[in-house]
């Protein structure tokens, strides 16, 4: 898939919301991307700052069932790669479970959406932003960076995000299986051995050490009182490294 194969937008709504809507009338695989969005989103709906001179992209897919969970895998995957590869960018690191971090600071993030019917999957919307012109200091509650502030230099959107596309879509057809995926992804999990808090869902929070990341992707989490819990990322809201 090529620059000319994505359908590109100067604003909208959510890239997300755009694929959602062409679900209906097409069965193909489809990239949007903007140069900014005005409902972005991010995970439990919470609003993702989307301004300008930063790559906003969504996926329309129709995978394998059996491969759905390993879709936001991909997506970060694609971004570590790209950064690595094409920039040689050092101290990437992925945060479970759809966060790209530099240096320990987010630079990118991955939002998934499934639409079932009867308990069927019908379509995957798979959201990724990349942090790529953005200077200003905006009131979000997590440390960030981009690919400005690491090198000074400014990038044009489109070409960043005809070099980010391929890389997806290589890993979404490629012959790799669901294990080797998972295991490539789990290796660059940096919140493994780490103390975290968990904020959840229903306004609980959880503490204790991460023992590591299973096969599903959800993680394992060993509490504070030793007892051990496997957490799905669906439950979690946020995860706090404590330092």
């Amino acid at each position: 898939m090529t620059l000319k194969d994505i359908i590109w937008f100067e604003s909208c709504d959510s890239t997300m919301d755009i694929c959602h809507r062409f679900a209906s009338i097409t069965k193909k695989e489809l990239s949007i991307g903007a140069f900014s969005q005005l409902k972005g989103r991010g995970t439990k709906n919470r609003s993702w700052v989307s301004p300008k001179g930063n790559v906003f992209l969504s996926f329309l897919l129709h995978p394998n069932p059996l491969k759905v969970h390993i879709i936001h895998m991909l997506g970060t995957l694609a971004i570590y790669e790209f950064l690595s590869r094409n920039y040689h960018f050092d101290n990437i690191s992925l945060k479970w479970p759809n966060d790209v971090m530099i240096q320990g600071k987010k630079i990118s993030g991955v939002l998934q959406e499934n639409v079932y019917q009867n308990q069927d999957l019908t379509y995957s919307v798979l959201g990724l932003g990349l942090n790529v012109n953005l200077e200003e200091i905006y009131n979000i509650d997590t440390e960030y960076t981009s690919m400005k502030i690491i090198t000074g230099k400014s990038y044009n959107v489109k070409n960043i995000a005809s070099e980010v596309i391929p890389y997806f879509f290589n890993l979404y057809y490629s012959s790799m299986t669901t294990n080797d995926i998972v295991s490539l992804w789990r290796n660059k999990i940096d919140t493994i051995g780490k103390d975290v808090i968990l904020e959840m869902k229903d306004n609980k929070r959880l503490s204790g050490r991460v023992k590591g990341v299973n096969d599903e992707g959800d993680l394992l989490l060993v509490k504070t009182d030793k007892t051990q819990l496997t957490v799905k990322s669906g439950l979690v809201t946020k995860l706090l490294i404590n330092k």
